[in-house]
């Protein structure tokens, strides 16, 4: 459902203050949005080296229809104590499970108190750096989400929304066809090598049980008496 992504400033006279990404999607029958705008407001740490610093990220609110909402799913809440008739009044509750939408339209600032599933996903991030930072530190794991954010984002403004048409056609990504290319000759390679080691050997002719039978010698007239 989606149609077009866009790109612009945050103001047209800073381009260090930020960018904006704005997603268009057709009618669909999970939320009523016809777009969703995400704000990176930055600002520049070192000018002699294009360092950015993440001031905050603002996304649009996503309005779900009613049992539409792919961020959530229903588990059964356990009931305390027995009985048919409890187990009969079993209530659901939501709980967080993986979605782009949940990860990516999340809003972000040095405040931001994050849910559970936000802090595994941060913490997940500190370990693939391989820091040494408390991994309980609500800043510290906040900071990881809005760094890693921010790449995803400057990736799509910068080389995925300009050359949309050639990653569609392949011809931004020639490495990996090329890649997977030779992947697949390997497993053809590999299928015929199996293919040859459970062919049987091939049997000799006139040896063991397989061989030609000799042929009887035929033997020589009885002559009469």
């Amino acid at each position: 459902y989606l149609q077009d992504i866009e790109k612009s400033n945050v103001d047209d006279n800073d381009g260090d203050a930020g960018f904006k990404l704005v997603f268009r999607f057709a009618a669909n029958p999970y939320f009523t949005n016809t777009e969703l705008k995400k704000e990176y407001k930055t600002e520049i740490s070192n000018p002699y080296c294009g360092d950015m610093d993440v001031k905050e990220i603002k996304c649009d609110t996503i309005e779900w229809q009613t049992g539409k909402d792919v961020t959530v799913e229903k588990v059964a809440k356990k009931v305390k104590g027995g009985g048919a008739k409890k187990n009969k009044q079993k209530k659901e509750k939501e709980e967080a499970r993986p979605s782009f939408f949940r990860d990516f339209f999340r809003n972000l600032s040095p405040e931001t108190k994050l849910p559970e599933d936000a802090k595994e996903q941060a913490r997940a991030l500190a370990d693939e750096d391989d820091e040494d930072d408390d991994d309980d530190d609500d800043a510290a794991l906040v900071e990881y989400l809005m760094d890693g954010d921010y790449e995803i984002g400057s990736a799509l403004r910068e080389n995925i929304i300009p050359f949309a048409v050639r990653w569609y056609t392949g011809e931004a990504a020639p490495e990996m066809d090329d890649d997977d290319d030779e992947d697949d000759e390997d497993d053809e390679d590999d299928d015929d090598d199996e293919d040859s080691d459970d062919e049987p050997p091939a049997r000799g002719k006139g040896k063991g049980k397989g061989g030609a039978q000799k042929k009887k010698v035929k033997g020589s007239p009885k002559s009469s008496p």
